[in-house]
């Protein structure tokens, strides 16, 4: 396994504690900043539960491979959670940061039936506390608020 794949891996293990397989949906649609940064597909809410252990087991590891990334030129992550790519997204961005070691931006890309989904894994990211996370963005509001 190559070190991409490695920190595919440790960062969906980091950002949260479920999540799908990394298949690509049949037909993605692309998303401004595709180019720079690493994408993460995870569509399927279905293999969510089988993907725990993998989250689980890399989790330990992810700020060394996500350090040793960045150090590389690693530039952000986009974590796309719509199960249907050619419906309207909704975005989140953040700031994942560790003093003298890392700044990522990661954003997060959903649509309606994804929603719920979206709501765990960033409530999730923000709640690691190996790392300072902030909010740098949203293109949807709070959509999590009543």
């Amino acid at each position: 396994m190559n070190r991409i794949h490695l920190f595919c891996i440790a960062l969906a293990a980091a950002l949260c504690s479920c999540g799908g397989p990394m298949a690509l949906p049949a037909e993605r649609k692309k998303l401004p900043g595709d180019e720079s940064t690493t994408s993460i597909p995870l569509p399927n809410a279905a293999d969510d539960s089988a993907t725990m252990n993998l989250v689980n087991t890399y989790k330990p590891m992810a700020v060394p491979l996500l350090a040793q990334w960045a150090q590389q030129g690693g530039t952000g992550v986009t974590i796309d959670l719509r199960a249907d790519a050619t419906r309207p997204a909704l975005r989140a961005e953040y700031r994942v940061e560790r003093a003298q070691e890392f700044s990522i931006p990661v954003e997060f890309v959903w649509d309606a039936a994804s929603a719920g989904r979206a709501a765990v894994f960033i409530r999730e990211l923000e709640s690691w506390s190996a790392v300072s996370v902030r909010s740098i963005g949203s293109a949807s509001g709070n959509c999590f608020q009543p």
